[in-house]
């Protein structure tokens, strides 16, 4: 690569592009044809003096002009039977910053292309929001809204951009276009590339692009394309050309356990909203952001997502099970309490298969049904017993009160115990053991009234934020290997823990996503308990100055800014506390940005993270500023000289004569002082 975003090019280069190209028939070309056009760019950039290989875009477009026809070299153009333009015109293919597409197909909304039936193998008509697709551009079928997500399969443009009829509404039209597959790989096994693989090809290449279109026609950038036309145009004896149905998907899911890390303002929790969703809602598929959102906020709702953050303080207690102490007519009573953990598990095995339930083995539609009841009689309802009776009187939270045949004094059962007896998970021998058994066969006759329910297999989400600032042995005890996937029940492999408070039985369901984050400048990876390393997947989050790319604030480029900002932070301290790119997103989508907005970010995110990684070390905060580099007018932090010293502190007093600094509030005004950031140059 060379500076910015210039590719370098090359003859060989060029040949392997050749190679990977397909005629509009989806033809290869041959070896000699690739020889004869290579050969062919050679003599032209010869012929007119034109350093070719050592060129951009923009120059190669002005050079291939010059041998269309009515231009400077039409004849040479025109040379074995037009041999050279055709080769030239290809070259500008190869020059230019996209000529791949990624289309997408979603099985659960639309048949292919909106007509049942096709199989692949012939040319299809595809809708395309995007009008730049030319004859001869590759296309890549991506399958969203149902696993495996991914490209299933590759084509040639055969036709540009056209309106037709569309397909769900014959009373619109549509923008299509039309290609022939020459490619189909619609299982894993097959070949496919499912998005984990995307995304990896995606760091490989060190380029940030989302695997997640949000409409068909999104170009594909040039070093990701070239990756996977080396995938999908080269003979594979994995390559089938077979027909596309809706029975050809395997459900292949994210893992159970991920950790997405990475320094402050890297879309951490942008990420982490996205995959929680496609965790609980696999077959989910957004038009936007603010439809996905919606959908994050409705599983919230419905408890299939929860969150929690980690801290110093937080224990075991908080996260699965302990004592919390309330006052009870002016007694301290303790009780004991489910946290978050053992809460999620206990819904998420309520709908752990798909199943026809009968409400006497669930405890939540026979509490339910209970609770209806105790509504209608406000006088408490009488519970039987062998030789005795009691009635309930009250139910607060955890808590159910009753009164005895015989006697005065209030008594209390544990919702919590009651719930893990009905289900089976402990043993309960004390005094009370009549008591909740006589409760639990009341809830099983109303359970006999209710009507069996259909139960659909629904996935969870617990999303731990800052993960990494908790004690991780303290926090998950014995359960750290519960939670590993081959651990689960539903699994062959399955485990169980007896709890040690409680005494009950527990296990972890193979429908619970876990889903971390940790903020790599609290504590880098390397420290992380190594327990936890083993049973999570960690993916990085890297500061993306390359998303910021074409945002401009007076003159100001902002991706490159970002970019030598992180370079010196890395070399002074280390890549877990660099800045991250979401402190200047929203810049991006304002046509109205304008200098105060940038000042903003400085002032109050970008300065404070300075002063916190190098704990007010003012002089290697300048280093990374470039303030060393600046006038002192355009300098963020400048000496202190409004002390005086021996006016503070007269006679003969020793003090340390280290310089003192502070904030240049004017220089947050000037667009230069962020230039010089980037723009390398001594003090004028």
């Amino acid at each position: 690569m060379m500076e910015g975003n210039q590719m370098t090019y090359s003859s060989n280069g060029f040949k392997t592009f050749l190679r990977n190209e397909r005629k509009s028939n989806g033809e290869a070309y041959s070896n000699n044809t690739v020889s004869q056009y290579v050969s062919a760019v050679n003599r032209a950039a010869h012929h007119a003096g034109f350093d070719l290989w050592s060129s951009q875009s923009e120059e190669v477009d002005n050079f291939v002009q010059k041998f269309e026809p009515g231009h400077e070299f039409e004849e040479f153009g025109a040379q074995g039977n037009n041999t050279v333009i055709s080769a030239l015109r290809l070259l500008k293919r190869y020059f230019a910053s996209s000529n791949s597409y990624l289309l997408t197909w979603n099985p659960e909304k639309y048949h292919v292309g909106g007509n049942s039936g096709v199989e692949l193998g012939n040319e299809q008509q595809w809708s395309c929001n995007s009008t730049k697709p030319q004859v001869g551009d590759r296309v890549y079928l991506m399958q969203v809204g149902v696993e495996p997500r991914g490209i299933i399969a590759a084509g040639i443009v055969t036709q540009e951009s056209f309106e037709d009829k569309d397909w769900g509404d014959e009373t619109k039209t549509r923008k299509y276009i039309k290609f022939k597959p020459v490619a189909v790989r619609n299982t894993p096994e097959a070949g496919q590339q499912i998005l984990n693989q995307l995304n990896q090809l995606s760091q490989e290449t060190g380029i940030n692009y989302s695997w997640s279109p949000q409409s068909s026609g999104i170009s594909i950038p040039n070093k990701i394309s070239d990756k996977l036309a080396s995938y999908w145009f080269i003979e594979d004896s994995l390559v089938e050309e077979i027909s596309m149905t809706n029975n050809s998907t395997t459900q292949v899911s994210q893992p159970l356990n991920q950790i997405l890390f990475g320094p402050p303002g890297t879309g951490k929790t942008f990420t982490t909203i996205e995959r929680a969703v496609r965790a609980a809602e696999p077959n989910f598929s957004w038009a936007n952001r603010d439809e996905l959102k919606a959908k994050y906020q409705e599983l919230i709702r419905e408890g299939r997502i929860r969150f929690v953050t980690f801290h110093q303080s937080f224990s075991y207690e908080d996260f699965v099970e302990g004592l919390t102490a309330h006052t009870d007519d002016e007694k301290l009573v303790y009780e004991k309490r489910l946290g978050i953990f053992r809460q999620i598990v206990r819904d998420a095995k309520e709908h752990q298969n798909t199943e026809v339930k009968n409400p006497t083995n669930s405890f939540s539609d026979c509490w339910d049904a209970f609770l209806t009841e105790f509504e209608d009689h406000p006088e408490g309802v009488q519970i039987s017993m062998k030789r005795s009776k009691f009635i309930i009187t009250e139910v607060d939270g955890n808590t159910i009160r009753f009164d005895k045949n015989q006697g005065d004094s209030v008594n209390t059962l544990s919702v919590s115990t009651l719930e893990a007896i009905f289900n089976g998970e402990r043993r309960f021998n004390g005094g009370l053991k009549p008591y909740y058994q006589s409760l639990i066969s009341h809830l099983e006759s109303l359970g006999e009234q209710l009507d069996k329910k259909a139960v659909k297999r629904q996935n969870y989400v617990l999303i731990i934020d800052e993960i990494n600032r908790g004690n991780i042995s303290r926090i998950f005890g014995e359960l750290i290997t519960l939670i590993e996937p081959s651990k689960r029940s539903g699994t062959t492999e399955a485990l169980e823990v007896t709890l040690p408070l409680t005494g009950d039985r527990f296990s972890v369901p193979d429908n619970l996503y876990i889903i971390g984050t940790m903020n790599t400048a609290d504590r880098s990876l390397a420290g992380l308990d190594l327990a936890l390393r083993r049973r999570f997947d960690f993916i990085e989050m890297p500061p993306l100055p390359e998303e910021l790319k074409g945002v401009s604030v007076d003159g100001i480029n902002v991706e490159k800014m970002l970019d030598v900002i992180n370079r010196r932070i890395t070399a002074l301290l280390d890549k877990d506390h660099c800045i991250g790119h979401a402190y200047f997103i929203h810049l991006k989508d304002r046509s109205d940005v304008a200098l105060t907005d940038l000042a903003e970010i400085f002032k109050q995110k970008i300065i404070p993270l300075l002063q916190e990684y190098f704990f007010e070390d003012w002089q290697r905060i300048r280093w990374v500023l470039n303030d060393q580099s600046k006038a002192s007018a355009n300098a963020f932090i400048v000496k202190d000289d409004a002390i005086n010293f021996d006016e503070l502190f007269p006679g003969d007093v020793q003090l340390n004569s280290r310089d003192r600094w502070r904030l240049n509030e004017s220089a947050f005004e000037q667009a230069t002082s962020y230039k010089r950031i980037y723009e390398v140059g001594s003090a004028e």
